[in-house]
């Protein structure tokens, strides 16, 4: 199945590179977490995407069984965090969220439709 939606809030979780994570099934670092946002088909659903150090296996993202809202559990390398962050710096929104149930590696996080340059950055 395919999800998409459009993400509201978010926080940010920062763990010491040398932290080996909750356990083995879990190994990452970094955390960027999507509070609860409605789905296009419907439903809501949370967003967790984490980040994993350099040297540690990256789980398969998926869908969390049995949950409601759905929970999304993404799983991207460490050298991703720092291009993810500057967008939400950045980018005033909205984020929009996209997964391929079939495609564990099939995720997308995007920036809705906005001026070029956002209004901050006009003069």
């Amino acid at each position: 199945m395919i999800y998409q939606g459009t993400l509201g809030n978010y926080d940010i979780e920062f763990q010491p590179s040398t932290w080996p994570g909750p356990g083995p099934d879990y190994p990452y670092t970094r955390v960027v977490h999507f509070g609860q946002f409605p789905l296009d088909s419907g439903g809501q659903a949370l967003v967790f995407l984490y980040f994993v150090p350099a040297g540690r296996p990256i789980p398969a993202s998926g869908v969390r069984a049995s949950t409601a809202p759905l929970v999304f559990d993404i799983s991207a390398p460490m050298e991703d965090y720092p291009a993810v962050v500057e967008m939400l710096r950045l980018e005033a929104g909205p984020f929009k969220f996209y997964f391929d149930e079939s495609d564990p590696g099939g995720w997308v996080l995007r920036t809705g439709d906005g001026p070029v340059g956002e209004e901050r950055f006009q003069k």
